[in-house]
């Protein structure tokens, strides 16, 4: 039912409404797109009517979603480059089959560009690194993981990226190497 314990006063035809969209949502699960699911999530989550059932049902269609996706595109591990650890270059923290932990040094651009204009004005932005590569997340995610995880060179999945840090600031980034990855990370 709809009588989540977090659920807050809400009028009565709100509550209807949510109901009957609930039902529908239900039986045409197969019609929505994985982001589309996640808004769905965070409406009835943001609502206070979520409930298990529904979170559970919404959360198995994604994962067969991504491992639909993920069999189209047989993975490997990547052989990760030898790299030094510098505080000035993303590297690798921790490399898992589905997910990985990078590092991000500051001045690195994490948001993949959404278009021609933005990805200029990131190029002006970014520097270079040493070997020339633009300093940018997205790039050094599609240079070591894109040849063996498809998902890290899907734009329209940011690139498995999971979150942003500002261009300023340094830390763990995480990366989902496989859609599978994903959906489990983004329904948390």
């Amino acid at each position: 039912g709809l009588e989540g314990s977090g659920r807050r006063e809400m009028p009565e035809e709100v509550v209807q409404l949510f109901s009957v969209l609930r039902k529908e949502t239900l039986t045409r699960l197969q019609d929505f797109s994985p982001s589309q699911l996640y808004g769905v999530i965070w409406a009835y989550s943001t609502a206070g009517l979520l409930d298990e059932e529904m979170l559970g049902t919404i959360e198995q269609r994604l994962r067969d979603v991504a491992n639909e996706m993920d069999g189209q595109h047989p993975t490997t591990q990547p052989t990760l480059p030898p790299t030094e650890v510098s505080p000035t270059q993303p590297h690798v923290l921790l490399d898992l089959p589905d997910v990985a932990v990078l590092y991000k040094p500051p001045h690195w651009i994490v948001n993949p560009p959404s278009s021609v204009l933005e990805q200029t004005q990131q190029d002006e932005a970014a520097d270079s690194d040493d070997e020339g590569n633009s300093k940018s997340i997205p790039s050094f995610v599609q240079r070591v993981f894109g040849p063996v995880a498809p998902i890290c060179t899907d734009a329209a999945e940011a690139y498995g990226i999971l979150h942003r840090l500002d261009m300023q600031t340094s830390g763990p980034l995480l990366l989902a190497k496989t859609y599978l990855g994903s959906a489990a990370l983004r329904a948390q």
